[in-house]
């Protein structure tokens, strides 16, 4: 029987406490239920069984105010739970290597690690001064950080250009540009903004399942003659290597 640590100031947080009944529930019964990472695929049939009330799921996800996240696969991940049962976790852990392993297996490995480049720590499993040590990264990494043009109304969105190299290898050009400017005009409900924009940015192409390009095959020379070398062969056929290379 697996044992969790319950976050006994999630009374105090805003979002929680306008839940209803029923959704409170529902959200203690999914961080029960999911998997070692936090992930849980929904079924309000069985949770309606467990909990004894009629589950219903339509409204919750708007409800939790972004603590959950919706895979492609269709599945639910419970974002800030390893962080909160145990903390930043590390590769030289033995006990953590398993949790990466799972996160690697669904395919989220590069968002974790990214959040977690940017957020607190969970049930003090990093010592003080190695929080310190966090903190001016972080630092740093806000000064690096550059304000983005904006064609809208909004406000500024800010990313390195380390961040910026990053997100432009993996998705286009357009669809970044409308990404920035959905971030730049985002009104949150209860109007704070993520202190993160990268993330943000990378979060949302995710959870609407944008597909990423992939990138173009690099070109491979004769280094006998310069052409290019298709399928292990020159394609000049008057160099001596035609046919030849591989």
């Amino acid at each position: 029987m697996s044992k969790r640590f319950f976050d006994t100031d999630i009374y105090e947080k805003r979002w929680f406490r306008k839940l209803s009944c029923v959704h409170k529930s529902l959200w203690s019964y999914i961080t029960a239920r999911c998997d070692s990472v936090g992930v849980w695929e929904p079924d309000a049939e069985l949770a309606t069984v467990f909990l004894g009330e009629e589950i219903s799921l339509d409204g919750f996800l708007e409800a939790v105010n972004g603590n959950i996240e919706v895979l492609q696969n269709g599945k639910w991940w419970l974002v800030d739970f390893c962080n909160y049962q145990y903390g930043k976790l590390n590769e030289e852990c033995k006990p953590h290597k398993t949790y990466l392993k799972l996160l690697a297996h669904h395919g989220l490995l590069d968002i974790y690690e990214e959040r977690e480049e940017n957020k607190g720590y969970g049930k003090g499993m990093d010592t003080l001064q190695e929080k310190e040590k966090e903190k001016d990264k972080e630092k740093d990494k806000e000064k690096d950080r550059k304000k983005l043009p904006s064609y809208g109304q909004g406000v500024p969105v800010y990313l390195s250009d380390d961040e910026q190299e990053k997100i432009s290898d993996r998705f286009s050009k357009p669809v970044l540009l409308d990404y920035i400017e959905r971030v730049s005009t985002w009104q949150p409900k209860d109007g704070k903004r993520g202190k993160n924009d990268y993330l943000t940015i990378l979060n949302w192409l995710r959870r609407d399942g944008v597909q990423e390009v992939k990138p173009s095959p690099k070109k491979v020379l004769c280094l006998h003659c310069g052409s290019p070398i298709i399928d292990g062969l020159c394609r000049n056929g008057g160099c001596p290597q035609w046919e030849v290379v591989k």
